[in-house]
Formats: C-alpha cells, sequence, structure tokens
C-alpha cells in the first residue's frame, strides 16, 4: 500500500497479491530487480518442497488402492501433475485457470472435506469407536476433552462457517447491512453470462481426476476381494 495505494491492492488477494500486486511493488521500490527475483526464487523453493510433501500421501493412496509399486504410482501421479501443469500455463492469460484451481481444491474442497471427515468421524462412526481405534498402539492418549470438541464444536464451528459462506458468496447477501451484495466471482465464472472457459475447464479437469480416481479404486477393491475369495477356495 505504501507504493501503489488502497487502489492498487484493493481486491488483490492469494494468486492475485503475489502475481500481480508484488511485481509492481518490486518495480517501484530500490533493488526491485535484485528483491523480486529472490522472493520468486524462494518462492518457487517453498513450492517444489511443499509439493513433494502433498504429493507423498496421493503416492501411498494410489500403492494401496490399485495394489502398484511405487515406480507405478509416481509415473501415474507425475503424468497427471504435468498435463495439469500443462492446464495451467496453457491458460495462464489473467491467472484464470490457476486462480479457479486454487481456490475451488486449495480452499474450498480442503474445507468440504474436513467437514465431512469430522462428521464422519464423530458421529457415522462413532466418537468411541474412533477413539479406540485412535488408540491401538498409541503411546499417548488423546485427553478427553477433544470428545465433545470433535463431536460438537468442530462440526457446529464448520457448519457455521459454510452457512455464512454460501449466503454471502453465492446468495449475493450482504451480511454487514443486511442488503443484497454480489456473488463471488468465483461462482459467476462457472455459471451466467460472465461465465470463463478456463474457469469452467479447469473445474471440469477436478472433476475428471476425481472421478478417475474414484473409478480406479472401486475397481481395485473389486479385484482384492475377488482375490481374496480365490485365496479362500484355494485353502
Amino acid at each position: 500500500m505504501a507504493f501503489l495505494g488502497v487502489a492498487g491492492v484493493a481486491g488483490q488477494a492469494g494468486v492475485g497479491l503475489g502475481f500481480k500486486v508484488l511485481p509492481l511493488v518490486f518495480a517501484k521500490m530500490p533493488a526491485g530487480d535484485f528483491f523480486g527475483g529472490a522472493f520468486f526464487f524462494m518462492l518457487f523453493l517453498a513450492a517444489i518442497t511443499s509439493s513433494i510433501s502433498m504429493l507423498q500421501p496421493g503416492i501411498a493412496f494410489v500403492e494401496e488402492a490399485l495394489g502398484v509399486g511405487r515406480k507405478v504410482s509416481v509415473t501415474l501421479l507425475g503424468l497427471l501433475t504435468c498435463f495439469g501443469a500443462g492446464f495451467v500455463i496453457y491458460f495462464t492469460g489473467d491467472l484464470k485457470a490457476l486462480d479457479t484451481l486454487d481456490f475451488w481444491v486449495g480452499t474450498f474442497l480442503i474445507f468440504m472435506l474436513a467437514t465431512i471427515q469430522i462428521i464422519v468421524f464423530g458421529w457415522v462412526w462413532g466418537i468411541d469407536r474412533g477413539f479406540d481405534e485412535l488408540h491401538q498402539g498409541a503411546a499417548i492418549q488423546v485427553p478427553w476433552i477433544f470428545r465433545p470438541v470433535i463431536k460438537w464444536i468442530c462440526p457446529a464451528f464448520l457448519l457455521g462457517i459454510f452457512a455464512l459462506w454460501f449466503m454471502q458468496e453465492i446468495l449475493g447477501m450482504d451480511l454487514s447491512s443486511g442488503a443484497a451484495g454480489g456473488v463471488s466471482y468465483y461462482v459467476t465464472d462457472l455459471f451466467g453470462e460472465k461465465a470463463s472457459l478456463p474457469a469452467q475447464l479447469s473445474v471440469g479437469l477436478v472433476i475428471v481426476i476425481a472421478v478417475f480416481f474414484s473409478l480406479m479404486t472401486s475397481r481395485a477393491r473389486a479385484f482384492q476381494r475377488a482375490e481374496q475369495g480365490l485365496d479362500k477356495d484355494d485353502v
């Protein structure tokens, strides 16, 4: 704000702040080329290291779900990663594809998965059964206070946050004044007259990958059950 003023940074957050506003800041500050290059180099290192750690659960999931080795799992996820990166680079104009994927996957889906998991753990699976499983082979017992936190407090907070987000971003309600507000551009990019093709393709890509992994998992489980049945018949 010291370099661009309020108008220069208004409405910018996340990807827009890092790749639109900060380059302008570096361009206006002394030795901006040096500090800008150093910043984006460190940002690159942070992205690479965090991506490696983020891929590890996916590698383990593919190994277990498909019953394949680590090399096959890494190759499969590597191809998907290269395809996704190429998709983002191709639709790099205005960072629309990257911004859309960052929101719907990095923000919305993470929140929804956390909400579903906490409800399944606390209510569907059962808090007592969940804690019994959690304590098997554990050297430290989880304090009892986390039982009501997991069963009552966390679901209430998460569902409340989702309800407020839905009213404000989807229904376009201005909760501070009670008047009608604007619908989030993440939604209008997908539907309506202002729909954006890169945004629609980005969400479609996420859905296709999710369906693909779901089908692979179901087929792998069916194959494993069939193998177990054959083993029992042989015995």
